[in-house]
């Protein structure tokens, strides 16, 4: 056995030597990320694009791009203000930005998902903010518990829609928010 594996070594080197290792074949590029891998209809928001809207000390939880309201190209960023410990929506549009009034009174926060959709009929997009808040107070004060918020853009400011987010209350995960959504 060793002979022959020799013999048929010599013969491939006589014959100008052994082929070329095979090469890999080129991969394609990766495609560009075009949404949350668990949202592929969520426009994708990294920090760079978010700039001066979030910035010092302030935590992002979240952003997308769309349209807004009247306004097509939009920016919303959800945040923490470090200095005051509650969460609010920066909107940026071209060049003008808005922030929004805290979204909640609780003291915790974790993001869910984030979207642009029209919910309240009036052909805009609104904004919906699903997260899981926890109140800190009592002995239920660690449970989290799923809270909805709906931004409207009135032209001049961002605004809650009160009444739609009552609506929502009830409703205690993502899946059950959005199917109720128009």
């Amino acid at each position: 056995m060793r002979f022959t594996l020799g013999l048929l070594l010599s013969i491939a080197l006589a014959c100008g030597g052994l082929p070329p290792p095979s090469q890999p074949e080129p991969q394609p590029e990766p495609a560009a990320l075009t949404g949350f891998p668990d949202h592929p209809d969520t426009p994708f928001v990294v920090m760079e694009d978010v700039g001066d809207l979030v910035t010092g000390d302030d935590w992002l939880a979240g952003a997308v791009r769309g349209p807004f309201g009247t306004r097509d190209d939009c920016l919303l960023a959800i945040y923490n203000d470090s200095a005051k410990n509650d969460f609010y929506a920066a909107l940026q549009c071209g060049d003008a930005e808005w922030r929004s009034g805290p979204l909640a009174e609780w003291s915790s926060f974790e993001l869910e998902e984030l979207l642009m959709k029209d919910v309240n009929g009036d052909g805009y997009a609104e904004a919906v903010v699903m997260a899981s808040w926890m109140t800190g107070i009592g002995p239920d004060g660690s449970i989290p518990f799923l809270y909805t918020s709906v931004l409207t853009w009135t032209g001049e400011e961002m605004q809650r829609l009160e009444a739609l987010e009552q609506t929502l209350e009830d409703k205690p995960t993502v899946t059950a928010v959005k199917a109720s959504l128009p």
